[in-house]
């Protein structure tokens, strides 16, 4: 979703004569529309799932002179009262909270001076909350929303000069149209809604994931901790880590049942898109590193006799489809954007460093691009 407010002079006619008349645009769009909630550890059997909202803001002076001391300013803010979001991390900018974590939070970032026709470009991410496990809101009507201003402010009485300009966003004219958050704005404490930039919390079920995911990298899975089992009916779990790289990325993760199967009582897909957000949807490479992703199959789901090594794992990437092979080595991809097998798994039904995975399969591959993976 991308949000654009215009920014100009009270009076336009008069630009030339104040550095600070001049024009801004300012552009905030959400990395990913939906993301997962997070997810608590319940040591040592489960992981904690931590997602993220992200938000890339551009401000661009469109006007033929210079502006000063400008000063972005969002108010990020959840539908369910009980949930907390909490700031993460920005990439391109200065920031500060007014708290780590809080519901609003306000966070502000300083730019400073803004040339003729330059902008800025940075991304915000904010740790998703934890859902309401008392008085949850419906699905699909909780969210995060962003709303904010953009300031500028000239000559030695900044902030009270008539030179200064204060503006909002979103405007509710953009498009594609925002959404009206309820409460009060930062324009008029008194008013009942405000325009704001929605971002959907929660996926439909643990066989999604869907998250922001910065330059650090991260890790995401479906299920709980990515094990089988754990939760009834879920037989397939795919993990996925992301590496550190200079690409900020959109992930979804998506599970299906398949209509044919040879080894399993059920056979799942798992689509795995990792997508540069500077993109339109063009998949992230993340050469020379790789993603390695770790995909597992519940015993109860595995027929009587089956062997790990007769089941078949194909790949798509979108054009064709081909049969996943051995990794030459455990740590090396193969280097041509396919995805090869680094280690399989065959649990025994009496492994006792992790009942949790007794009798079930395990293959991690590893590849420097995403795809689906669908298994017979």
């Amino acid at each position: 979703m991308k949000v654009a407010v215009l920014i100009g002079a009270l009076f336009g006619f008069c630009a030339g004569a104040f550095a600070a008349a001049g024009v801004t645009l300012t552009t905030v769009d959400a990395l990913s529309p939906v993301v997962t909630y997070s997810r608590p550890a319940n040591p040592p059997r489960i992981a904690a799932l931590t997602t993220f909202v992200g938000a890339g803001v551009t401000v661009a002076n469109t006007s033929g002179n210079t502006i000063n001391n400008v000063v972005f300013e969002a108010k990020v803010e959840v539908a369910d009262p009980h949930e907390i979001v909490s700031f993460s991390s920005v990439d391109g900018a200065t920031c500060q909270v007014t708290s780590l974590s809080g519901n609003p939070l306000t966070i502000t970032c300083e730019l400073g001076q803004l040339r003729a026709r330059e902008s800025r470009r940075f991304t915000l991410f904010f740790t998703a909350p934890m859902q309401d496990g008392v008085s949850p809101l419906p699905d699909g009507s909780d969210y995060v929303g962003l709303s904010g201003r953009v300031t500028t402010a000239e000559g030695p009485n900044a902030g009270k000069s008539p030179n200064d300009s204060v503006d909002y966003w979103p405007l509710s004219s953009a498009v594609p149209a925002p959404f009206a958050c309820p409460g009060p704005s930062l324009e008029n404490p008194s008013s009942t809604t405000h325009w704001c930039v929605r971002v959907d919390l929660g996926t439909p079920s643990t066989s999604q994931v869907k998250s922001a995911v910065s330059k650090s990298g991260g890790m995401l899975f479906t299920g709980e901790g990515g094990v089988t089992g754990l939760i009834v009916g879920d037989a397939f779990t795919t993990s996925v880590s992301v590496p550190s790289s200079q690409i900020i990325t959109k992930a979804t993760v998506v599970e299906d049942p398949l209509s044919t199967c040879t080894n399993f009582l059920t056979c799942y897909s798992s689509n795995i898109q990792i997508i540069d957000a500077a993109t339109a949807g063009t998949p992230a490479d993340f050469s020379p590193a790789y993603l390695t992703i770790v995909l597992r199959m519940d015993a109860a789901n595995i027929k009587k006799g089956t062997n790990i090594n007769s089941v078949t794992i194909m790949y798509y990437d979108g054009v064709t489809r081909q049969p996943v092979g051995d990794c030459g080595s455990a740590t090396t991809p193969l280097g041509n954007g396919k995805p090869c097998i680094a280690k399989r798994t065959a649990y025994k039904s009496n492994y006792r460093l992790n009942p949790d995975l007794q009798g079930d399969f395990e293959w991690e591959i590893i590849n420097t691009k995403n795809g689906v993976f669908e298994f017979f």
